[in-house]
């Protein structure tokens, strides 16, 4: 309000709020704050999500004077939706896939299970050349339990695995089929961020990642426990 009010006249008779569609008002308090000149209307619960609903100030609310308002003041707004975030579609990650080892030259873009390649002296696709190509897949990875997990992969060639942002593993080099590892803390139920990057080079192809944990033995990640969709 531009004037000061007189408090006992801002009440939830004078200041309401209606869902649109509707005539009667939504239970909630009403509070002013005459420094301010600020009027706080709380609903009593709850506004439904994606809805309209009008604030109404009608004339019978009254300036220190006694003098009405000239006219009704009314506001309108829409709600969003809002509250937990929903739970990840788990299977699989998304496998981006190029026809260079730089990750340039995108061919290809689908969701791969797992992964668990063994592409031998071939490529993963006909518009991908058998040498000199590379891979990102992205998602999130589930955690079980609250333990430290360490993820493995093998790869010919070079490979790069990051976990919620973290990178923990890094053998960017040409090289034969090779396991590295790394570990990472995590927390039970939770999703986290996952980017594994790989380049073929020379020779077989072949590219896996897993995991383990004091409570789980190191096995592929299964699509269960992976997904395509950023959080």
């Amino acid at each position: 309000f531009s004037e000061a009010m007189d408090d006992t006249t801002i009440n939830t008779g004078t200041f309401t709020l209606t869902k649109q569609g509707t005539t009667t008002p939504v239970a909630a308090t009403v509070t002013y704050d005459s420094a301010d000149k600020k009027a706080t209307l709380n609903p009593s619960a709850d506004l439904e999500v994606d809805t309209t609903y009008t604030a109404n100030v009608t004339i019978d609310a009254k300036d220190l004077a006694g003098n009405p308002l000239a006219s009704p003041m009314n506001w309108s707004f829409t709600t969003s939706a809002t509250g937990t975030p929903s739970e990840p579609t788990a299977g699989g990650l998304k496998g981006e896939y190029y026809d260079n080892k730089d990750l340039t030259s995108l061919k290809l873009t689908r969701t791969d299970p797992t992964v668990n390649f063994n592409w031998g002296s071939g490529s993963p696709d006909p518009s991908i050349g058998s040498e000199s190509f590379s891979v990102r897949w992205t998602g999130q990875v589930k955690a079980d339990h609250n333990e430290t997990y360490t993820f493995y992969t093998t790869s010919n060639d070079g490979v790069r695995l990051w976990v919620n942002g973290q990178l923990i593993i890094n053998n960017w080099t040409d090289h034969t089929a090779t396991e590295n590892k790394g570990t990472i803390t995590l927390e039970a139920g939770k999703w986290y961020t996952l980017k594994l990057e790989y380049y073929e080079s020379s020779g077989s192809s072949v590219i896996s990642l897993s995991y383990s944990s004091p409570s789980i033995s190191k096995q592929i990640i299964p699509s269960d426990h992976l997904s395509p969709t950023s959080p």
